[in-house]
Formats: C-alpha cells, structure tokens, sequence
C-alpha cells in the first residue's frame, strides 16, 4: 500500500519523538552515587563433623550459588559480596577456640561485615561475646542449640535460618496443651551432642511454660544409649507409668526402636501410652526410623510401632529444588571436590538450603536498610530489621522470621500406618498458629482419640470415684435395719424354744423316778426314819439281822423280815410312796 505524503511526515514525526524520550531517558536516569562496597562475610563453619548435621563441605556449593544469585538478583550496583572461609573444627563445643579464629581473621586484615555460622549452639554462644563488642551481626545455620546458657532474648546478634531446639520444644507444647498432657515423660540420651542439647533446652523451654504444663524435674530421665541395657531401659519405662501416659524419646533411630521393643514387651505398646521422638528430615545423623533391621526382633518392633508418632520438619520445595539439588551436588564434585553419598544424592538436604538462603537473607536486609539508609553494619541493628522480616526463596518460597530474629518453620506429626508400613502425616503444626491442625480423624487403636491424660481411677487409683464408698441408708432402710432383726429373733424365740427345752432338759424327763437321798423320809411300820441315814441305818440293821438268823440252824420256820401287812413308805418333796410287805415265805 502506498503511503501519502501526510502519511509519511506524521510517521517521520512519531519517530523523532520517540528518539527523543529514549534519549532524555538515558540522560536524566538517577546514577548511584554512593561508593562502592564490599562486604565480607566470614564463613565460621565446622567440616569433616562427625555425628553433625552442618558441614561446610556440603554448603559450600550452596553458599556460592546463592552469592550469584544474590549479585544479580537483589543487591543494589554498588554493593557486592565476598565469602571467607575459616575451619573451625569438627566438634560441637565451647571449646573450640573460635574467639582465637576471630581475632586471627583481624590480624590478617580481614574485616567482617556478619558471622555466616557456626553450625553449633554453643559456639555460636561464645562467637557472639566478641561480636557484640565489634557490633558484627552472627547469622547462625542452624545453631539450634543457642539459649543452653542464657535466655534467647540475651543473644540480640544472633539470628537463625534453619530449626531451633526451642522452636522443637514448643511444638512439643503445642500437642501437649491440645490433648490435655500435664506429666509428659522425656528420655533423654547423653551420648549424642545433638539430642543432649536438645533435651536441655525442651526442658528449659518447658519450664518457662509452667502455667501450661507443670514443669516436674522428676520427669527427665538422662541415660546414655551406648551403656543401657534392656533390664535398665525396662525398669527406666515401669517408672515412667506411675505418672504418665506419654514418653518423649530424645535420641537416634536405633535407640528409639530399641526402646519401643522393650515397651512393647512391658505391654505398654497397646495404645494406653503415647510414645514420641523426633525425625527432622531424613539424616544418617539420627538414621531412619524404621521397624527394619533385617534381625530376630523385627516382629517385636513392628508391633510396637504403632505407638510410636515421630515430630518432623515440613519441607517446603518448589518446583527448582530438584535443579538446585542437582547443580549442589555437581558443583560440589567440581570445585570442592566432594561428593555426597548414594542415599544424599537423592534426598535434598534441608541444612543445605538454609544455608542458601543465608546467604539470601544477608542480601535482602542490607539492600532494605540500604533503601533506607541505615546502617547495615550493625550487629544491633540489623537483626531488629531481621525480626519479623521476611523475602521470598527461589527454591522454599517465603522466609520469614519471628520477633526473636528465628526463622518459622512448620512441623508435622506423623504416625505409623500399618497399611503402608511407614510414618504418615496425621497433624500440621504451622510456624504462624498457636495450635495444632488434625489432618483427618485420629484412629489410634481402634479408638477416635489417643489415650486421656491419665487412668479413670489415676495412676495411683487417687480417684474418688473408684475408693470404696461408705453405705448411706434411707431412712426407711435404717427402720427396716432395726425392725427386721427384732421380728426375726421373735420368730426363733417362738418357734425353736420348745426344740431347745427339750434339747437342754430332755435327759432329765428320762430320770424322772430317781428320788436322790437327802429328799426321802422313811415310815417303816411304826418305826418312823426322819432321814436318808436313819433309813440306812435302820434298813441296814434289819437286814444284817435276818442274814444272820437266815445262817442260824436254828431259825423259826415262821420268821419273815417284815410283819405280814408292814407298811413301807418313802416320803419326798412332799410326795409319800407307799408299799405294803407281802407274806413271808414260810
């Protein structure tokens, strides 16, 4: 189509102006005029730990990923970022010298802008002494363990991207409050570093929530995994019943599976007791929890299981955490020359990328308080701008922090399914709720509900209800008391006096004709006997008499012993018995 000549000079003009807004554009753009910086931030981290869930080994690919990603993505063209590194060792201790490596790092004219670590609460603990002095911030991954020695409000330096015991704690509470446990028992294992801290700070966060869950010392049993043996654990688990219902279990895999088969031998597996541990994420630090282990007591221990719920940590991933794992995984071979297991190379390790988005997190407040003018040197100051903070992760999504500069993270419970054989979520616990979300019904042995606090009759059957009570009659059963046994001895007197006279007398009515001496008086004739002797004596007399005469050759033939017709009579208790002599024999 062919353009008319108004056609071409409005076009022409349309594309004078336009050259000219892209011209005063360029010219009138607001250049940054504040001097470039550069901030360096000091890597106090441990490596080559043993029975360690940070290492700098495997965040160091993270760490630079994150440095790129921050220098291109958040912070402003005048700030920018570099990474030192200092070996701290490979133990969890206060011990560890790590005031001696800050002052080495100043001697060396390195000037640190923030603390990236230390992986250990009390390291981090003892870090922070010097760093409040020099104002330095300390952003601890995860330093979980921060608060053994003073209360978190008392480390105002420290800031925390990854999981914290304390926050651990609370969630414990959370369940606790929800369904009405007051007499929480906890095992505690002293042979691991990890869950050693870890029961001392539940305890120690417990105790400050006494109005919620009285705080009982009594209830926090210390062994050491490496030294109990059943008989112990068992009579360990009969002193837990005498108060309580649930079992917190604070060590690894292998121990809590030992202590489930010694319950389930003590029937305390049944679904009467609820028994609790901690599986973060999958780690070779704490192992799996699993009945599995290929031995004799695999049947023991998956019978006991079911009684077992376990706190883990909610991953939260987006859909580039499976590139990100993979790019960790290379550049680590590559520039570190290390490499992660079988097992790691297929699960992305949290730890990892909390410290990602450390280094995220340091980028984000600088380039904040930068906007703002205010001093991000601060050690002070720029972890009041890291409470209640929060940004965006390409890998986790929203970070956010609470007032005590700790980052909220959501928990889980999971208990077992029988089913699938393995843990399943059955409780959210969200980082921003005071509570916990039941996802779906509780079934717990057949039952809708896990066990209630304690017995019906209580642990020591201090119940009320179930001591015997004291009979309290009406007033018509207290008459009927009195009148019922009046009529029934009536009833016997009338009827069984007869039984018992004849009873009692009977053998006296069979004697009823003896007359006894001292009641019989003699007549005999006109001879007249006043007693039983005189009768003998008299009686006695005659009868010696006719013996005689009847020996004598010269007895009368007309003798007899009594006169024909003699009257013999026997007087007693005013009766007289009468008996006339009959004719003698001639």
């Amino acid at each position: 189509m062919k353009l008319s000549t108004v056609d071409c000079l409005f076009a022409h003009s349309l594309l004078m102006i336009y050259q000219f807004r892209s011209i005063w554009t360029q010219t009138n753009t607001p250049v940054s005029t504040r001097p470039s910086r550069e901030l360096t931030m000091c890597y106090m981290l441990e490596r080559n730990g043993v029975g360690t869930i940070y290492d700098y080994n495997k965040a160091a690919a993270a760490m630079d990923m994150a440095l790129d990603y921050a220098t291109n993505n958040i912070l402003p063209s005048h700030v920018r970022l570099a990474g030192r590194y200092r070996d701290i060792g490979n133990v969890c201790s206060a011990r560890t010298h790590i005031v001696g490596h800050a002052l080495d790092l100043k001697d060396e004219g390195v000037s640190c802008a923030v603390y990236i670590g230390p992986g250990c609460g009390l390291v981090a603990e003892v870090l922070n002494n010097i760093a409040e002095v020099w104002d330095i911030p300390i952003i601890g991954c995860p330093a979980a363990g921060v608060g053994l020695s003073a209360s978190m409000q008392d480390y105002y330096g420290i800031s925390r991207t990854s999981f914290a015991y304390t926050t651990i704690a609370d969630v414990m509470l959370r369940y606790f409050v929800t369904f009405n446990y007051t007499t929480p028992v906890f095992l505690l294992d002293q042979s691991a570093d990890f869950f050693q801290q870890m029961g001392i700070l539940i305890e120690t966060t417990l105790k400050d929530n006494d109005d919620e869950v009285p705080y009982r010392p009594s209830n926090y049993y210390q062994f050491s995994s490496s030294t109990i043996d059943r008989q112990a654990m068992a009579k360990m688990l009969r002193s837990t019943t005498e108060f309580s219902r649930v079992v917190v279990i604070c060590s690894t895999s292998d121990t809590v599976r030992k202590v489930m088969i010694v319950a389930g031998q003590l029937g305390m597996a049944a679904g009467d007791y609820v028994f609790l541990a901690v599986d973060l994420y999958q780690s070779n630090v704490w192992g799996e929890f699993t009945w599995r282990r290929g031995t004799k007591d695999d049947e023991a221990a998956k019978a006991a299981f079911p009684a077992l719920l376990l706190l883990s940590l909610q991953v939260s991933v987006v859909d580039q955490s499976e590139a990100f794992w993979r790019e960790v995984i290379k550049l680590s071979r590559n520039r570190y020359n290390y490499t992660f297991s079988a097992v790691e190379q297929n699960i992305v390790d949290p730890i990892v990328v909390h410290f990602y988005e450390t280094i995220l997190l340091y980028a984000q407040v600088i380039t904040a308080m930068d906007a703002a003018e205010k001093n991000y040197l601060s050690g002070r100051k720029f972890t009041d701008t890291v409470a209640n903070f929060s940004f965006v992760s390409p890998i986790t999504g929203i970070v956010a922090f609470n007032k005590n500069s700790d980052r909220l993270l959501d928990y889980t419970i999971r208990q077992y399914n029988a089913e699938s054989q393995a843990h399943e979520v059955i409780m959210a616990v969200p980082a921003t709720s005071k509570g916990v979300t039941l996802l779906g019904n509780i079934r717990w042995f057949g039952a809708k509900a896990f066990p209630a606090n304690a017995p019906f009759c209580g642990f020591k059957n201090e119940n009320p209800a179930c001591r015997p009570q004291p009979l309290r009659l009406t007033s018509w059963q207290m008459a009927a008391a009195v009148i019922i046994p009046i009529v029934v001895a009536i009833t016997l007197a009338v009827f069984l006096r007869p039984r018992l006279k004849r009873l009692l007398y009977g053998d006296l009515h069979n004697f009823w004709w003896r007359i006894y001496e001292n009641d019989v008086t003699v007549i005999l004739g006109g001879l007249r006997a006043a007693t039983s002797k005189s009768l003998k004596s008299t009686l006695n007399g005659s009868i010696h008499t006719v013996n005689r005469l009847q020996s004598s050759a010269d007895r009368p033939h007309n003798y007899s012993t009594f006169d024909a017709g003699s009257i013999f009579s026997v007087s007693s208790s005013g009766k007289t018995i009468q008996s006339k002599t009959k004719k003698a024999k001639q």
